[in-house]
C-alpha cells in the first residue's frame, strides 16, 4: 500500500468548505472510498496507460480565444479555463449549459426547459437578448444564440472560457468574458462512433459521429444527437416548507418532458498549397420543450415552447509568406414559439420570435519575425429581430420587444512581442467600433417611434507574462482592458405584460437608458510542471452606468419592472485552478489517477442604486468545481462535484414566500451536487458506461423557484470504428 495515496484519499473525505459543510455523508464517503481503493491496493497493473496518453498530459494546451490566434495556454496573460473532450465524455446533461457549469467556475441561471446563460467576473448571467455581457462564440465567430441551451451539442470538441473584458479583440458585449465553443476538425484517418443512452424519467438518447480525410485534399465531419425525456422528473429529497407550500421532498415536477435534436456537418477542401476552403453547418431543434413555471405557482404558469437555431459559415484560409489570412462569412436563424398553458383553459400561442445573425470577418496574422507577431482585422455584423405577441383568442397584439436591427463594424489590431530571451511576453491591442441600433415600425405598437441611435467606442488592452527563465515552470501574468455595451432595444422601448396567477406583471422600457462601460484588471501567478499545474488570479472589474432591472410597483395584483442605469458596480476576488496527476505523484501508473479543481471567491460583488449598495444578483460569493478519478485501458471511474455558496436574488415567488411576504432580496440555500461516472471497455471498440447525476439526491436550483431533478441514473453503450 502506498501511504501517500492513502493519506490523500483519506483527507479528501474531510475537505472543509466555506460554510463548514464537510463532504462526508455516508454515500459520498462510500463513493470516495470505492474510487480510492484501486489506488490503495495498487502494486502493478497489467492495463497500463499508453505512452501517448502519458505524453498528452505533459503537452501544453493550445487555445485560440485569447487573441484570435493559436497560443499556448501558458503564454496567455488572461485567466482562462478549457473544457476538453474528456470532460464531455464523463459529464451528462441535455444542454451545453450543463456541461459548462459542471466543469468551469461560472455563475449560471438555468430554467427547466433549457433557457440559460452564464456570468463571468461579477456579471449576472443573461439568457436572452442579442447584446449580452458575456459573448458566446462558435469557432471564433458569434454563435447566433440568445440562450446558451440553443447551441448544438453535436460536433463540439471543447469549450474555451476567457475571463475579463475582451472588447479589444471582439468588440461590444465582451465585458465579462468570452465562451468559445470549438467544433471538431478531423483530417486524419476516418473514424467515428455511434451510441445510445437510456435512464431515469424515460430518457432515451441516440448519437453518432464520423469524420476524417477522404483523400489528400478533402476532409469532413458529421454528427447528430437526439435526446428525449418521456416522463416528468422527480425533485430531490430536500426542500423547505412555507405555510401551505412545500418545496421538493421527492415530488414529481409536472410538465418537464422534452425532445431535442442537434446536428453538425463540416467539409473542407485544399484548393492549393497552404489554402483551404471550409463549409460548416450547425443545428439545434427543440421540437417539444415543456416548462413547468415557478414551483410556488403550482400548475398555473406552465407552458411549452418550440425553438430552433440553424446556421453555418464559409471560410477561406491561407498562407502568403509570413501572413496567415482568414476570410469568413456566417449566418444564423433562431426561431422561437412560446405556448402558454393556463390552468383550466385551452393552450395558445403567446409569442413568436425570429432573430437573424449575419456577418463577415477578415483577418491577417503577420509573423514579422521571431520577436513580433501582429494580428489585424475587420468584423462586420448585423442582427435583425422581429417578435410577435398574441392573445388567447389568437389575435395579434403589440409585442414587448419592438422590431429592431443592430449593425456593427469594428477594426482591431494586436501586437505580441517575445522579449528578454522569451522570458517576457507583452501584448498590446485595441479595437474601434461603430454600433448603430435602429428601432423599426412595429405592428400594433404606435408608441414605438422608428429611429436610429449610434455609439462609437475604442477599447484598448495590454497584457504581459513574465518568467525568470524561458523554461521556468513559474510565471506571473497580468492584463488590463476596457469593455462597452449599448442598451438593447427592448430595454429602451419595450412593453410586456404577463399574468402569473392573480398578479399582472408589466415590464416597461426606459427611453433614457444609456450604455455601460467597464475597466477590468487582473494579476496572478501560475506553476506548470508535470504532474502539477496551478494558477491563482486576483481580479477587479469596475462598471459605470450599469443597466439593471428594478421593481417599481409590487402588490398582490400588480408588479411593474423597468430598467435603469445604476451608479456602478464592483466585482473583486480570486480565481484558482489546479490540475494534478495523482498516479505520477503517488507511484501509480502516470496518467491513471487525475484530478482538477476550479474555484472563484469574491471579496466584493456589489452594485450601487439610488437607495444604496446591494449585492449583484445571481453571482455566488464562492463556487468550486472539483473532479477526481481513475482511467485505465479497460476501466474508468470519476466523481465530479459542484458547490455554490451565498447567492442572492429578488423574490419573484407567488406571494413572495421566500421573504415572508415582504418582497425584495433573499439568499439562496447553499448546495453541493455530486455526479458519478463509470465505464468499462470489454474491447477497444466497445464501451459501457453508467452515469449517476445528483448522487446524493440534493434539492437545488440554478434559479430560485425553478428546481432541478433529484438523483437520476443513465446507462450508455458506444461502439467506435
Amino acid at each position: 500500500m502506498n501511504l501517500h495515496v492513502f493519506y490523500r484519499a483519506f483527507s479528501c473525505l474531510f475537505i472543509r468548505l466555506p460554510d463548514d459543510k464537510r463532504l462526508h455523508t455516508p454515500l459520498s464517503v462510500a463513493v470516495m472510498c470505492a474510487i480510492a481503493w484501486p489506488g490503495l491496493a495498487y502494486t502493478q497493473s497489467s492495463e497500463t496507460t499508453s505512452d501517448d496518453a502519458v505524453q498528452s498530459v505533459r503537452l501544453e494546451t493550445i487555445v485560440v480565444t485569447a487573441s484570435r490566434r493559436e497560443q499556448s495556454l501558458g503564454d496567455i496573460a488572461a485567466s482562462m479555463e478549457v473544457i476538453d473532450a474528456t470532460a464531455f465524455e464523463t459529464t451528462s446533461g441535455a444542454y451545453l449549459t450543463d456541461i459548462i457549469k459542471k466543469n468551469a467556475s461560472v455563475d449560471v441561471i438555468e430554467y427547466p426547459g433549457g433557457l440559460s446563460g452564464v456570468g463571468l467576473r461579477g456579471f449576472r448571467p443573461q439568457f436572452s437578448g442579442v447584446n449580452q455581457r458575456v459573448l458566446v462564440l462558435g469557432d471564433g465567430r458569434p454563435s447566433g444564440a440568445t440562450s446558451l441551451a440553443n447551441i448544438s451539442r453535436a460536433g463540439v470538441e471543447r469549450v474555451e472560457i476567457l475571463k475579463g473584458s475582451a472588447s479589444a479583440a471582439y468588440g461590444p458585449s465582451v465585458m465579462g468574458g468570452v465562451v468559445n465553443i470549438i467544433t471538431r476538425k478531423s483530417d486524419g484517418d476516418m473514424q467515428g462512433n455511434v451510441s445510445t443512452r437510456f435512464g431515469s424519467f424515460d430518457t432515451l438518447e441516440f448519437a453518432g459521429s464520423i469524420g476524417g480525410a477522404l483523400n489528400d485534399r478533402l476532409n469532413f465531419d458529421l454528427g447528430v444527437l437526439q435526446r428525449e425525456q418521456g416522463d416528468n422528473y422527480r425533485l430531490g429529497k430536500g426542500g423547505r416548507t412555507f405555510g401551505d407550500f412545500v418545496q421538493g421532498h421527492g415530488a414529481e415536477r409536472d410538465n418537464t418532458r422534452y425532445t431535442i435534436r442537434s446536428f453538425f456537418a463540416r467539409g473542407a477542401v485544399e484548393l492549393a498549397s497552404n489554402w483551404e476552403a471550409q463549409l460548416r453547418f450547425l443545428g439545434y431543434d427543440g421540437i417539444d420543450l415543456q416548462t413547468p413555471g415557478a414551483e410556488s405557482s403550482g400548475v398555473s404558469n406552465q407552458s411549452d415552447k418550440v425553438e430552433s437555431n440553424f446556421g453555418g459559415d464559409f471560410s477561406l484560409t491561407g498562407q502568403v509568406g509570413d501572413h496567415s489570412l482568414l476570410a469568413l462569412a456566417y449566418t444564423t436563424h433562431e426561431d422561437y414559439t412560446f405556448i402558454r398553458k393556463p390552468a383550466g383553459a385551452t393552450p395558445y400561442r403567446s409569442s413568436a420570435r425570429d432573430t437573424y445573425f449575419r456577418g463577415v470577418q477578415l483577418q491577417d496574422n503577420w509573423q514579422i519575425n521571431d520577436v513580433f507577431d501582429v494580428i489585424v482585422g475587420v468584423d462586420w455584423g448585423k442582427v435583425d429581430n422581429e417578435t410577435q405577441s398574441y392573445r388567447a383568442s389568437g389575435a395579434q397584439r403589440g409585442s414587448f420587444t419592438p422590431y429592431f436591427n443592430r449593425r456593427n463594424i469594428g477594426v482591431f489590431a494586436d501586437m505580441t512581442a517575445w522579449l528578454l530571451d522569451d522570458r517576457l511576453i507583452v501584448s498590446v491591442g485595441g479595437r474601434y467600433d461603430e454600433i448603430e441600433s435602429e428601432l423599426e415600425e412595429t405592428p400594433l405598437r404606435p408608441d414605438v417611434k422608428p429611429g436610429t441611435s449610434s455609439f462609437n467606442v475604442f477599447n484598448p488592452r495590454v497584457s504581459a507574462v513574465y518568467r525568470t527563465d524561458a523554461d521556468s515552470p513559474w510565471r506571473v501574468h497580468a492584463s488590463l482592458g476596457t469593455g462597452f455595451i449599448s442598451p438593447e432595444a427592448n430595454r429602451v422601448a419595450g412593453l410586456y405584460e404577463n399574468l402569473v396567477g392573480d398578479q399582472l406583471r408589466i415590464t416597461r422600457g426606459n427611453n433614457d437608458l444609456g450604455p455601460e462601460e467597464s475597466l477590468s484588471f487582473d494579476i496572478g501567478f501560475g506553476y506548470e510542471s508535470y504532474p502539477v499545474g496551478l494558477d491563482v488570479t486576483y481580479f477587479r472589474l469596475d462598471v459605470d452606468d450599469r443597466v439593471e432591472s428594478i421593481i417599481t410597483i409590487n402588490t398582490d395584483a400588480l408588479r411593474e419592472t423597468t430598467y435603469i442605469n445604476t451608479l456602478g458596480s464592483l466585482a473583486e476576488g480570486l480565481e484558482a485552478t489546479a490540475q494534478f496527476d495523482l498516479g505520477a505523484l503517488g507511484g501509480a501508473q502516470p496518467g491513471s489517477w487525475t484530478g482538477d479543481v476550479t474555484a472563484t471567491r469574491y471579496f466584493t460583488r456589489e452594485q450601487e442604486v439610488a437607495s444604496g449598495t446591494i449585492p449583484i444578483r445571481n453571482v455566488a460569493k464562492f463556487k468550486v468545481n472539483f473532479s477526481f478519478g481513475y482511467g485505465g485501458e479497460r476501466f474508468g471511474v470519476r466523481l465530479n462535484g459542484r458547490h455554490v455558496n451565498e447567492m442572492f436574488d429578488t423574490d419573484f415567488s407567488r406571494g413572495r414566500i421566500f421573504t415572508g411576504g415582504a418582497g425584495g432580496t433573499y439568499e439562496y440555500p447553499d448546495f453541493v451536487v455530486f455526479d458519478l461516472y463509470a465505464r468499462w471497455n470489454p474491447a477497444p471498440e466497445h464501451r459501457l458506461s453508467l452515469q449517476v447525476d445528483n448522487l446524493e439526491d440534493e434539492y437545488y436550483f440554478e434559479k430560485g423557484d425553478y428546481p432541478f431533478a433529484g438523483r437520476s441514473y443513465y446507462v450508455a453503450y458506444q461502439y467506435g470504428f
